[in-house]
């Protein structure tokens, strides 16, 4: 019997779903911690300034 290209990928998507690293979850964010995806309460104020003509001044 021979057997599709499809039942082998699937098989191996089966492998590596089983595997610890793809069994974790999602956590809320918790800015206290550090745990925040973007616009964190402790990132940094944006300090580089353009000119007219596109050139860093600051």
């Amino acid at each position: 019997m021979q057997v599709s290209q499809q039942t082998k990928r699937s098989g191996c998507f089966r492998v590596l779903e089983s595997q610890p690293i793809h069994q974790d979850g999602f956590v809320m964010e918790w800015p206290e911690m550090g745990f925040v995806a973007m616009t964190s309460p402790n990132d940094p104020k944006p300090s580089i300034v353009l000119s007219a003509a596109q050139e860093v001044i600051g």
